[in-house]
This record gives C-alpha cells, sequence and structure tokens, in this order.
C-alpha cells in the first residue's frame, strides 16, 4: 500500500512541479526584465551554527544532556552543503557581478568560534576548475572531523548575533561598492540556555559565627522572556530587515516540545522565517528553502524548485540539471532515466556526483538531452527523500550594443548563447525545438521588438541604428517548445541599458555637378559637444551610413567612406538635371524595425544636364553607304563624360527620322565616345535623336533629345548577281573519264538599282572584270587561285570558271564587287556567296554496271570453253546399260572427247528414280556421278569393261573403244 499511495503522490506532484516549473522560470524573470537590473550586487551571509552540548549529545562531550539534537550531524552537512550551494550559484549567474558571496561560519555556545581561514571568505569562482579545489578546501575546514568531538557549552544566540555584528562591521570595512544583499542563517536547537554573571547573581553570605564561609546559591538560567527581551530589539537595531535578512532552522530530535514556547520570538526576530522540521532530516531541504528565497531576491536566475520521484519533463537548451537530494539515510541512492534509458551516474562525462555518502547530495548533469526523464527513488528507503531540481538555463551574453553609443551610427545587436562552460548550443533535428530569438530595446520614444538571426559563428545578430538620443534598454527574450510540443520561454532577461550621444551631421563640400558625372559630396558628424567623430567608428560600421539623393524619378543612395579627417565622403552619381536634396540616411532599403529611420536633410546638389554633340557629318553622305553616327557625352564644363565607375553602367541608341526611319543601338568607345553604323536607303535630310538610360532592374533614361541632322545624296546602288550556279546546286562531274571532264562554271551579272546595267555607265575601267571570286573547299583551303574570269559573251555579263574544280567536293563561292566606280555610284558591301556540291554524273553508275556485265559474260564463256577444251581430260569411248542377264537395252551411247557429258532422259523402267548421269574424263578411263531422286550420289571410276550399278538389275558399262549401233531407246 506505501507504494500504491507513492505513484498516486507522483501523479499529483508532477502536476504541482509542471506548476512550479513555470513559476519558477517565468515570474522571476519577468519580474527582473521589468525591474530592469538585479537589485543587488552581491550576498553577504553569516552562518551561524549551535554547537552546543544538547546538538551533539553524548558523542560529543555533554553529560548533561546525553540525548542527540542533531542526529545526523546535519549542522556540519548543511554548513559544506551551503559552500557548494554558493558556488554553483555564483557559476550559474554571477559571472557578471564582481565579489558575489562573502560568507562567515560562526559555531557559537557559551563561546563563538570560527572554522574558516580567513573568517570572511569570498566566493566568486570564474570556472569549476578554479572552484573544485577551493571548495574541497572550505568544506574540510567546516567538516565534523575539523570541529572534533567537543561542544562550546550552553546556548546563547545572543552572543553570536554580536559577533554577526562584527562581521557585518568588518565586511563594511572592506568597502566594496554597490548595494548587496545581508542575510544570517541560524542553525539551532532553539532554546536559550544562558546563566547570568556570577556578580549579579550570588551575593557573598556574611561570615559565620565560626568565621566559615557560607556554601554559595546555584545559579539558574535567565528565564526566556526576559533573554529574549534583550535578543529582540538588539536584532531590530543592529539587523534591519529588509536590509538583514535572517532564517532559524529548527532541529530538535529528541525533544520536539521545547520549539514551542520559543517559536513565537523567533519570528519576531526572523520575520515569520523561522521553522521547526518535521524531522531533522529535512533540515537540508529547509535550508535550501532559504537558499532559494535569497537568491530570488538578488535577482540570480529562477533557482531550485521542489520535484518529487517520478516523470519530468525536461525541456531543450538546458547547459546544466542539478538535483539537490536531501536524504532520510545517507546510503539511499536515487536513479535517472532519460527517455526510458537508464542514465550512468557513475560515469563522470555524463554526470558529477557529490555528498553520495552524506545526507545532502547533489547531482549536475550538463547540456541534458531534452526529453522525458524520470527521479527512480529507492523502493526500500524509510521516506522519499526531499529534492530540489534547478535547471540552469542558457548564458546570454550581449555583446552590442553597450556604453556610449552615437546618434544615426549603426550599433548591430549582436547576442551570444552559450551552454555549459561556454560550449556552442546544441541543433536539435526536432524542428519544434526550434529557437527564436528576439531582442526588446526600449527607447525614449517607445520599444521596439526586433528578431535576432544566428550567424555562421553562432552569434544571433540584427541590425540596429539608434534614431534619437538618449537612455536605451535592451532586454532578451527566447521562446521554444517544450517535448510536449508546448511553447516556453526560455530567457526574459534585462541586459542593462546603453546610452545614446546627439550627432549633428554637416554638409561640409557638394560641389556642382552634370548628369552621369560624379561629385564627390563630403559631411561631417560631431557629437553633442560638437566634436568631430573620430574616423575609426565608422571603419566596420560605415557602410552601413547612405548619403541619400532625391530625384523625380526616385531616391538614389551611395555608400559613405570615413576618411583620414574624420569627415565622410560620399561619391554621388545624379541621373537627371536640377537641384537636388541631400540627406543622410542608415539603409537602402528604407526604415523599418532596428534601421533608425534616419532621414536628415543635409542641403542640395545643383546638377547640370548632359549635352551630347554629334561630331562630323558635315558633308552629305552616300545613299546605301556605311554612315557612322559618332556621339560624344561631354558635361558642363564641355570635357567628356567617360561613364567609368562609379557612373552607372549605360545604354544608348540613336533613333533617324525624315529621308531615313529607324532605331540604331550606339556601342561605347571610350572617353565619352559612342558610335553606330547606319546605311541610309533614301536620300534626304535625316535627323538624329540620341537616348541613353541606365541598365539594371530599375533603368533610368538620363538623356532623350535631338543632337543634329545629316543629309544623304542620290545614289545609284551597284550589285553582282550570280545568274549560275544556285545555292545549294549539285553539280555533275564526269568521274575517272578524262575526256568527258566538265570544269566548274560560275556566271555573273552587273545590276544597278537591281536591274542589269552597261559596265560603260558605271566602271571607270570597263575593260577589266569589276569583281574577284573567292573559293574554298570543304577543308578550308583557298582554290582561288584555280580560277579564271573572263567575259560571258553578253554585255555586263562574265564567267569564273575553274578547270582543276572537279573533284568530288564542297565549294563556297564569294563574289565581291571592288572595281573603281563613277561619281554617283557605290558598290553594295553585301557579298554574293553561294555554296555548291560537286557529285558524280548520274549516268556513270549504269555505264560502269553495263560494262561490268559484258566483260564478265565474255569471261565466263571464255573460261568455260578453255576448261572442257584445255583443262580437262576428254571422255571417250562408249556407255551401255544392260541388265542382269547381260542384255543390251538400248543402243551405245559414244562419248565424242569433251572434258564432261551430262546424260538426262526421262526415267523410265530401266531408269527409274535416276535423274541425271555426269561423265568426266579420266586418265584410265572416265568418273561416272550418278544423281537419283533419292539417296546419296553414285561415284564409280570406270576402266574398259567396268560397270556401274543404276537400278537393281540394271547397270552401266563402259568401254574405251568407239561403239556404234542405233539410236538408243532409253531417252538420254
Amino acid at each position: 500500500m506505501h507504494h500504491a499511495f507513492r505513484h498516486i503522490q507522483h501523479g499529483i506532484s508532477l502536476i504541482l512541479v509542471v506548476l512550479v516549473l513555470i513559476a519558477a522560470l517565468v515570474m522571476p524573470a519577468a519580474v527582473l526584465g521589468q525591474s530592469g537590473e538585479r537589485p543587488y550586487d552581491g550576498l553577504d551571509l553569516v552562518i551561524l551554527v549551535d554547537q552546543s552540548g544538547s546538538m551533539g549529545g553524548l558523542n560529543y562531550g555533554s553529560s548533561d544532556h546525553p540525548a542527540v539534537n542533531d542526529s545526523n550531524e546535519l549542522r556540519f552537512e548543511a554548513a559544506k552543503f551551503i559552500m557548494d550551494w554558493l558556488g554553483s550559484a555564483s557559476l550559474t549567474y554571477g559571472l557578471d557581478l564582481e565579489n558575489d558571496f562573502r560568507v562567515a561560519l560562526l559555531d557559537f555556545g557559551d563561546t563563538v568560534e570560527s572554522r574558516l581561514d580567513p573568517p570572511i571568505i569570498t566566493i566568486d569562482p570564474r570556472s569549476d576548475q578554479e572552484w573544485g579545489p577551493k571548495l574541497d578546501e572550505l568544506q574540510q575546514q567546516v567538516s565534523a572531523e575539523s570541529f572534533g568531538q567537543r561542544n562550546l557549552g550552553n546556548t546563547n544566540q545572543l552572543l553570536a548575533f554580536e559577533h554577526a555584528r562584527q562581521i557585518f562591521d568588518a565586511m563594511d570595512a572592506e568597502g566594496l561598492p554597490g548595494n548587496r544583499l545581508r542575510a544570517i542563517i541560524m542553525l539551532t536547537d532553539g532554546i536559550p540556555y544562558v546563566l547570568p554573571p556570577v556578580e549579579t547573581t550570588v551575593q557573598s553570605p556574611p561570615p559565620s559565627s565560626d568565621g566559615a564561609t557560607a556554601t554559595p546559591t546555584p545559579r539558574t538560567p535567565i528565564p526566556l522572556d526576559r533573554y529574549m527581551a534583550d535578543l529582540i530589539p538588539y536584532v531590530r537595531d543592529n539587523f534591519p530587515y529588509p536590509e538583514y535578512r535572517i532564517f532559524i532552522v529548527g532541529m530538535n530530535d529528541s525533544d520536539r516540545d521545547q520549539w514551542g514556547p520559543v517559536v513565537r520570538y523567533w519570528n519576531q526576530v526572523t520575520s515569520n522565517n523561522a521553522q521547526l522540521v518535521e524531522r531533522n532530516e529535512q533540515a537540508g531541504a529547509t535550508l535550501q528553502q532559504y537558499l532559494e528565497e535569497l537568491r530570488r531576491d538578488m535577482g540570480m536566475g529562477p533557482g531550485g524548485f521542489p520535484a518529487e520521484c517520478g516523470p519530468q519533463v525536461i525541456p531543450p537548451y538546458l547547459q546544466l540539471i542539478r538535483f539537490n537530494v536531501h536524504k532520510v539515510n545517507s546510503q539511499d541512492r536515487i536513479g535517472l532515466r532519460v527517455n526510458n534509458v537508464d542514465l550512468n551516474l557513475d560515469d563522470p562525462s555524463k554526470a558529477t556526483v557529490t555528498g553520495s555518502n552524506s545526507v545532502i547530495e547533489t547531482i549536475k548533469i550538463p547540456n541534458p538531452e531534452p526529453g522525458f526523464w524520470d527521479i527512480v527513488c529507492p523502493p526500500d528507503a524509510r521516506l522519499d527523500p526531499k529534492i530540489y531540481r534547478e535547471e540552469v538555463q542558457m548564458v546570454a551574453q550581449l555583446l552590442s550594443p553597450t556604453g556610449q553609443q552615437l546618434q544615426y551610427v549603426p550599433a548591430p545587436i549582436q547576442l551570444k548563447l552559450s551552454g555549459y562552460a561556454g560550449s556552442a548550443l546544441p541543433r536539435y533535428a526536432d524542428p519544434k525545438y526550434r529557437l527564436d530569438v528576439e531582442a526588446r530595446i526600449t527607447q525614449p520614444s517607445g520599444e521596439a521588438v526586433i528578431p535576432l538571426v544566428q550567424d555562421e559563428q553562432g552569434i544571433y545578430t540584427a541590425p540596429f541604428t539608434p534614431a534619437e538620443p538618449g537612455t536605451y534598454r535592451i532586454g532578451i527574450t527566447a521562446t521554444t517548445q517544450d517535448p510536449n510540443g508546448n511553447p516556453i520561454e526560455l530567457l526574459n532577461e534585462d541586459k542593462g541599458e546603453f546610452t545614446v550621444s546627439t550627432t549633428r551631421p554637416r554638409l561640409v563640400e557638394a560641389p556642382a555637378t552634370t548628369v552621369l558625372v560624379p561629385s564627390e559630396v563630403k559631411i561631417e558628424i560631431t557629437d553633442d559637444q560638437g566634436r568631430r567623430v573620430a574616423p575609426e567608428v565608422f571603419t566596420t560600421l560605415g557602410s552601413q551610413l547612405y548619403l541619400a539623393l532625391d530625384e523625380s524619378q526616385g531616391r538614389l543612395t551611395f555608400p559613405l567612406q570615413a576618411q583620414q579627417d574624420g569627415s565622410l565622403l560620399a561619391s554621388v552619381v545624379s541621373l537627371e538635371p536640377g537641384d537636388h536634396p541631400i540627406a543622410l540616411t542608415t539603409n537602402q532599403a528604407g526604415s523599418g524595425a532596428g534601421s533608425g529611420a534616419l532621414d536628415q536633410s543635409l542641403g542640395t546638389l545643383t546638377v547640370a544636364p548632359l549635352a551630347v554633340q554629334l561630331v562630323g557629318l558635315d558633308d552629305p553622305q552616300p545613299q546605301y553607304g556605311a554612315v557612322d553616327v559618332q556621339l560624344q557625352l561631354v558635361d558642363r564644363n564641355g570635357r567628356p563624360v567617360t561613364g567609368a565607375n562609379p557612373a552607372p553602367t549605360l545604354a544608348g541608341e540613336i533613333i533617324l527620322t525624315g529621308a531615313e526611319e529607324g532605331a540604331h543601338a550606339l556601342q561605347s568607345q571610350g572617353d565619352g565616345m559612342w558610335t553606330a553604323t547606319v546605311r541610309p536607303q533614301k536620300s534626304g535630310s535625316v535627323d538624329v535623336t540620341a537616348r541613353f538610360n541606365t541598365t539594371g532592374d530599375s533603368p533610368r533614361i538620363v538623356f532623350d533629345d535631338q543632337v543634329g541632322t545629316f543629309q544623304v545624296t542620290p545614289t545609284t546602288l551597284l550589285s553582282l548577281a550570280v545568274v549560275s550556279p544556285k545555292n545549294g546546286d549539285k553539280l555533275a562531274y564526269n568521274g575517272i573519264l578524262p575526256f568527258l571532264k566538265n570544269p566548274l562554271d560560275v556566271r555573273v551579272e552587273l545590276l544597278g538599282d537591281g536591274q542589269p546595267i552597261d559596265p560603260a555607265l558605271a566602271l571607270t575601267d570597263p575593260a577589266r572584270p569589276p569583281f574577284t571570286v573567292s573559293i574554298s573547299d570543304s577543308q578550308g583551303q583557298d582554290r582561288s587561285g584555280e580560277v579564271t574570269i573572263e567575259p560571258a559573251g553578253e554585255t555586263g555579263r562574265w564567267r569564273a570558271f575553274g578547270d582543276g574544280l572537279t573533284g568530288r567536293d564542297t565549294y563556297l563561292i564569294n563574289v565581291v564587287g571592288n572595281a573603281p566606280l563613277k561619281p554617283a555610284y557605290i558598290w553594295d558591301e553585301q557579298p554574293q556567296s553561294l555554296s555548291v556540291v560537286r557529285i558524280p554524273n548520274r549516268l556513270l553508275p549504269v555505264t560502269y554496271a553495263v560494262f561490268a556485265l559484258i566483260l564478265g559474260c565474255l569471261l565466263f564463256v571464255g573460261w568455260s570453253f578453255a576448261s572442257n577444251h584445255f583443262f580437262k581430260q576428254k571422255a571417250t569411248g562408249v556407255l551401255t546399260i544392260i541388265d542382269s542377264n547381260e542384255r543390251t537395252l538400248g543402243a551405245p551411247i559414244n562419248l565424242d572427247g569433251r572434258g564432261v557429258h551430262t546424260l538426262k532422259w526421262t526415267p523410265n523402267a530401266p531408269l527409274a528414280g535416276v535423274k541425271s548421269v555426269r561423265v568426266t574424263g579420266t586418265k584410265n578411263g572416265v568418273k561416272v556421278k550418278v544423281t537419283k531422286t533419292k539417296g546419296a550420289p553414285l561415284v564409280r571410276d570406270l576402266t574398259n569393261g567396268a560397270r556401274a550399278p543404276l537400278n537393281p538389275g540394271f547397270f552401266l558399262t563402259y568401254t574405251d573403244k568407239r561403239g556404234g549401233g542405233a539410236p538408243s531407246s532409253i531417252n538420254w
């Protein structure tokens, strides 16, 4: 039943823990953000430890009070825990403070002692490496072993407070600047026990009659109400609230009834911060409760909050989780499960555990994994431990802006977020853990919220330019989601203030200029004392300051560069004439959050119009001829406008009207010269209008006006026409038959204005060819030297032929007119170009095929004749068919001496199945090959008198002499 009740408790506790977590994370940070800065610059703490005999009992040498009020020696463990807690709090939240904590520890009874050397210790470590050895030393000094098995007698809390006053006076003498919170924590069993001084409680008895001295009367403790009547006003006068905070932890295991009579007094002393722990084992948890209250009073982060055994939700981006476990039994152990996996607390890379054999144990896990955790408490423990869970958030270090800034000078926001020991923040794959960081800037006119973006170095940045003088405050918020997907705020910190001094920009120089011609405009910026801002201020930030030039077509902005004398210089290029206002601005895109919305007028810039001059063309130009139209751009002083940087890139064109119409692109020739080549097709007057515009996404017209006129005289355009062949023609040649050669022949005609013309009218020398012909083959080889030009026999026509250009190839032919002409005539500069292909004559393949066929037939006939009559053995003799009775069938066959005989006949009974008989002469007779309709051929060499079977019962016989007889009855 105990375990079942514990699970019910865990479910309720989880809800309470979540509520406490939200309150601890949000409320202190929000209060701090509203207050602006930490209310205190450090903490001065005096720990008063009751070391009377009743605390340690018989084990510490007390015979008057053998029972033990501090059975677990928590007065020593608590002192060690306070040292650890102070160092951890300083490392976690106090790195921006000087002398975070000063602490003294006084043991009291009838007397007061200090176990610290020196009595006042400053705790302000800068790193874990520095703090580790220091903590070991301090914990050794306040340990039970250092104090020894002794006690300091009776219990005199007033004496302890008097020594605490001396400690604070010594701290005051150190003269630390700032406002420091002061606190006293007393560990005691509660009831004062103080005997009055001897001289005030005992009178010397009168001597007896026999002269003997009477026995003194025993002393009794000062009554509680009288003792407190002295203590309470002393504390009120020497430790006024709220400058001093006093906390009392009551520990009384042996006689809890002693707390009742004294608790009302201690609540007066501490403003209700006195508490008798329910069990002495809970003293550590009560002590941490008071320490966390002090931390929150100082504004040092949310600190720890109570946690129960069971499920825990751990948010992302924590740099550390610290569990302070206050146990009933020092041998009890807790476990941790992270996302269903046991965390190895013995692995130093995963966790750091101190006090594992003490009733106060501390577990620190750096860079904890977010998700769902479980605190596993020992099932056999008498009571669950009291646990404080502290989540240490990321460290937010504001790099800029800080200190003194200048109005209108960019002061980008730069924030460094880091994890444990300065490590970079983790990057989570889960998108719900995205970190959104914002800067909240409170400026004289209101508040601006600016999103920050992480750069490659892990710094969160945003542009910002202060536009008003005064005091600015900057706060930082960072939000994400917890493992359940609920929004959470990880940071809400005020990062202090910076001041902005007034700046006054002034126009120093703005030389009058011309459109497209740079004007070196100089300004200076002074502070509120009239001093020029040093140029190094703009070395890295000046590129974000711009000089604005307002024109009718829009605003142009130009970057400012710092000069050695502290002034700022901008090369300003205007795109339209006029008197244009000049202003100082901070960005090109316009105002926005953090931009400063700077737009301060400085003066005006006078800009003259661009002049464009038509160069040459004073003489009339020939119709159809190439006319080079040249324009020159000049400034107000007649100097060429080169268009070099920083002037914008230009594009230009001319528009012709009048006798000639059309637009033509201009090409820059440098030194302000622009040209375009035109060919007027008509005669008369031609007006030239020039137009220039800038290029890019937003082109601007900088000039559009008529610049001059030129005249075009009438002219006859001479051209050449290739009559034959035509472009792409395929011209046949006769291949290997030299007597049928077909040379390349090009026929050219002279034309005037497109019509045939008498050369005597136009040419100064009509007798010579008026053109040249260039011919190249498919390999690029020039074959022009193989061409001859001669009259074609008709007026105005010529032929160009080449006897050697007969091979199969592709020829590129260009005909160019170049003969001197009479006045009022002009050559068309466009050459006549064509490509022709030479191919074999289409009849040649047929001729070759017929010739080859005839030759083949002749060769075959000759070969057959020679083979039968000259190369093979002649067949002679007689062939006879007989049956099995040696009877001759039909007439014998006489072989006439040819080389080969093939005998065919229509089958009859004796020769059924025989298709043919082939007879070939041999040296000793003949070779007979009998081919049947079925089966393999039968081949026999026959000599005189030999026979060969034809069919069953029939044979072919051979004799080597010619026989005679009547024609065979067998159809051979």
